[in-house]
């Protein structure tokens, strides 16, 4: 008797936290069967969702955008739980810029014969994250938390070319000012290296997202840590004519770089995004 009274207070308190960790294990499924969740082996991407939620304003930009800036972010699920995020922006720009000018020791100057001075610009931006995910929740609710790494790079440079050189016989050639080329009169800027920027953080992050369909899901996280950034001196070659010398010279100008540390909290830069899993 004693042996049927142990077994039957066994199976009381033994069977249900059976049927809730079944419970806790169910996949929730559509109407149609398919899953809502993300699952182990899902891989996910998030665009900026502010085009969706602006469908019924005609004056809005339906184009689709990322998230935070220019900035792909990514998912893979190892687990129903948990995911590895990533974060990339690689960017590479090149711009050339002609202008005319007139040519320079006409017998008899005349301002349709002209001369081309070049401007080039190019910029390099690499920013990379990395960070783990873990998620829980009830239902479609699923609340996310975790910490991410992000290193970034930058550098512009920026070049000029001239159609009127200088010479003893036109010390003071005609150029044509882009903005920032002619830092005096008789001086031209030929070019500028502004160094480089490094940056490294740390993010804490925790967030909400709803799926409203299967494995499609609106969010928005906040995020909390450090950054500390590096900006290498800059560069500038600038040449002239030097009369006492009847040469042209070059003077190289070096100002100094900077650092700067944060901590701060944000807020994904406001956005509330789309996130697809596949």
């Amino acid at each position: 008797m004693k042996t049927k009274t142990i077994f039957v207070l066994i199976c009381l308190l033994v069977v249900p936290g059976f049927i809730a960790l079944s419970q806790d294990n169910e996949i929730l499924k559509s109407k149609k069967g398919i899953p809502i969740l993300p699952q182990a082996g899902d891989w996910a991407i998030g665009i900026d969702a502010r085009p969706f939620t602006q469908l019924f304003n005609y004056d809005s930009d339906m184009n689709f955008d990322f998230p935070t800036g220019y900035t792909l972010i990514g998912k893979k699920f190892i687990t129903d739980k948990m995911a590895h995020r990533f974060k990339a922006r690689l960017s590479f720009y090149s711009q050339t810029n002609d202008e005319f000018v007139i040519e320079d020791e006409q017998l008899v100057p005349d301002p349709l014969i002209t001369v081309t001075d070049t401007r080039v610009i190019n910029s390099n931006v690499i920013d990379l994250g990395y960070g783990i995910e873990k998620r829980t929740g009830y239902g479609r609710l699923q609340a996310l938390y975790g910490g991410e790494v992000m290193v970034g790079y930058s550098q512009t440079s920026v070049s000029y070319s001239y159609g009127n050189s200088f010479s003893a016989t036109n010390p003071l050639p005609t150029s044509h000012n882009f903005g920032s080329n002619i830092p005096e009169y008789g001086k031209r800027v030929v070019y500028q290296e502004p160094g480089y920027d490094l940056s490294f953080g740390l993010r804490a992050f925790i967030g909400i997202e709803y799926f409203v369909a299967p494995k499609i899901c609106l969010g928005g996280e906040f995020g909390f840590g450090p950054e500390y950034s590096i900006s290498h001196e800059t560069k500038t070659k600038i040449e002239y004519y030097d009369p006492e010398k009847n040469a042209v010279k070059e003077d190289i100008e070096k100002n100094g770089g900077s650092k700067y540390f944060m901590l701060d909290n944000d807020n994904f830069n406001g956005v509330i995004y789309l996130m697809f899993h596949f």
